[in-house]
């Protein structure tokens, strides 16, 4: 995790997000995953033999966000929020902007409307890239603000919250 070490060194003050598909760690080391996850990518197809087309495919492997917290916080860096990326999305107010982008549906012609519906809605499918993807929200010298994106999205915050409540 050196680019987490070069990033806090660099960093006086403020946050760092990290965006990427993974799982903590009892998750990530499950029996269902005696095999790890390595996984080679090609033309939008995954293969589990990272040796088929050499030269050819991407290959990749989930993030531990259980050794990425860890790391951080050895480092000094705190973890303000984690969250699935859909939760991240609908916190930050997604269905407003898909509503939104609904009302202005006539301004694009259909086959792009349709493309870009289709690719925010996505994020909402329950196993897919919204629940896949993970938000890791850690700062330095920031405090323990409440960033959007890491509350509960299916409950509103509460008007009457106040000090003495946080």
């Amino acid at each position: 995790m050196k680019w987490l070490e070069k990033v806090n060194r660099i960093l006086e003050r403020g946050f760092i997000l990290t965006i990427d598909y993974g799982f903590e760690a009892d998750a990530l080391y499950a029996p269902s995953r005696r095999d790890g996850t390595l996984l080679a990518y090609h033309r939008h197809r995954t293969s589990s033999d990272p040796y088929r087309r050499l030269g050819f495919q991407d290959l990749t492997a989930h993030v531990n966000f259980s050794a990425l917290i860890r790391r951080g916080e050895e480092l000094g860096l705190e973890k303000i929020g984690f969250a699935e990326q859909y939760r991240f999305l609908l916190a930050l107010g997604l269905l407003q902007e898909m509503e939104n982008f609904e009302k202005k549906s006539d301004l694009y012609p259909a086959a792009e409307f349709l493309k870009s519906k289709l690719a925010m809605k996505r994020f909402l499918i329950p196993g897919g890239m919204g629940t896949l993807f993970k938000v890791l929200a850690q700062g330095k010298a920031a405090g323990s603000p409440d960033l959007l994106g890491f509350g509960d999205p299916f409950r509103p915050p509460s008007p009457l919250i106040g000090k003495e409540e946080r």
